[in-house]
């Protein structure tokens, strides 16, 4: 499931880098179907969701960017707290 979660993830990058954001969006969610604990999907998902505006969407990953970011590194954590912060702030 990891290697199907990472595919997904790629193509999800590759649409969001050619300005396909709801396919990007689509790829992001369906890798964490396969692995939940991706914090990258989180985070790019956050970014999308509070884009569009589905502001109960973007807390809900921005949450799980932050739990899950601690397994990669302590700068990879901060950002994304710094992240999840910033948003906290401007709502």
């Amino acid at each position: 499931r990891a290697v199907e979660a990472q595919q997904l993830l790629r193509q999800g990058w590759e649409n969001l880098k050619h300005g396909y954001e709801s396919e990007a969006l689509a790829r992001f969610e369906q890798s964490l179907q396969q692995d939940n604990t991706i914090y990258i999907a989180h985070a790019y998902l956050a970014r999308l969701y509070r884009k569009n505006g589905t502001k109960d969407r973007v807390e809900d990953h921005y949450v799980r960017a932050t739990r899950f970011s601690t397994s990669v590194n302590p700068e990879v954590h901060a950002l994304a707290c710094i992240e999840y912060a910033t948003w906290l702030e401007e709502e």
